[in-house]
């Protein structure tokens, strides 16, 4: 079985949750941890290359498999990063927040590469069960799937935070395998599995942004582009307003598109989770899922992707170092790729 050494969008869109091969799941060790847990105990290991896909690591020399999980060997050309990196002892500007785990007062942050340059990646078979939440395709987009599928001309609009600007992944940071930003796959595979190429890309997010920057500038970065689908991501950086606040913030931006584009389906994201072993970061995102899938089971074209509930899951099956790009609150290429999957597996199924 060949493993594709480069970015591919259908390798990238296969999805985790039904299949029995997953590709390029990322990993990173850390010093003192030779052995990282896979999402499926895995029956075989097909590849481990490096997070870059050009470096092929060796069975035997750099690793091996025992009892499900990846296991690097002594002199492996695995990367690791040091205790003394992750968990530093003096504070640098822009290079570290505190910390949360006793005895470690700061571990490390870093944007670019900083992060997936060190990870590898694993391809595998298993014979699992996820066990999780599921995305399912929701009626609530009937009428953007009607319009897409029968080959219309659409536009989807993308917007919220630094997660659906696409921070982290390789393609923005502009490193290979260059796979590119969640929403930007979203858009590829709207066209590749409906065969509509007509399917207008529009990503408006901010970085660093909040609900309420969110609400002030809708008419601007929304609703001037008129859109058939718009997918709102905000709440990672809300963590410290109650979740009553920002429901009421999030239905507000919901009632300003309505009124101006009545037409407009509107895909509500519930956010992935900080690192909480990073001070200041972690609040109130678990709160949110609920209320928006509360208000949306009200609205007629309205649905909630459901990042929450999918990557706390994941966390039951591998530490957060594993699929981050930043340590702290940005996905990496293989976290991108799952919100590609459950965005696409709840609008199209």
């Amino acid at each position: 079985m060949e493993i594709p050494r480069k970015y591919e969008l259908q390798t990238y869109l296969s999805p985790i949750f039904d299949s029995h091969i997953v590709y390029h799941e990322s990993v990173l060790f850390i010093e003192g941890e030779d052995t990282a847990p896979l999402l499926f105990p895995a029956d075989e290991i097909l590849a481990v290359f490096s997070a870059d896909l050009t470096v092929e690591y060796k069975k035997g020399t750099d690793w091996t498999l025992d009892k499900g999980s990846l296991v690097r060997l002594p002199h492996s050309g695995i990367p690791q990063i040091t205790l003394a990196e992750y968990y530093p002892s003096e504070h640098r500007d822009g290079m570290d927040f505190g910390c949360t785990v006793p005895g470690r007062p700061f571990i490390r942050f870093g944007e670019g590469d900083t992060f997936i340059g060190r990870q590898a990646a694993v391809t595998y078979r298993h014979s699992g069960t996820w066990g999780g939440r599921v995305p399912v395709c929701q009626d609530k987009f009937r009428r953007f799937r009607e319009k897409l599928t029968s080959g219309q001309p659409v536009r989807v609009v993308f917007y919220g935070d630094s997660i659906t600007v696409g921070a982290n992944s390789s393609g923005f940071i502009g490193v290979p395998p260059h796979a590119p930003v969640w929403a930007e796959m979203v858009t590829e595979g709207l066209k590749l599995r409906s065969g509509n190429d007509a399917v207008e890309y529009i990503n408006t997010a901010v970085g660093g942004m909040n609900a309420s920057w969110g609400l002030e500038n809708i008419a601007e970065r929304v609703i001037a582009h008129r859109p058939d689908l718009l997918v709102l991501g905000f709440g990672m950086n809300d963590a410290h307003i109650s979740p009553d606040e920002f429901i009421e913030l999030t239905v507000k931006m919901v009632r300003e598109v309505q009124r101006a584009c009545p037409e407009c389906d509107i895909a509500l994201v519930a956010t992935m989770l900080p690192h909480d072993k990073v001070t200041g970061f972690f609040g109130n995102q678990l709160l949110f899922e609920p209320l928006l899938e509360a208000f949306a089971a009200e609205e007629d074209s309205v649905g909630v992707i459901p990042m929450t509930s999918i990557h706390r899951h994941l966390l039951t099956r591998k530490p957060y170092h594993h699929m981050t790009g930043n340590n702290v609150n940005h996905p990496n290429d293989f976290l991108a790729r799952i919100y590609a999957m459950c965005a696409l597996g709840t609008i199209l199924g």
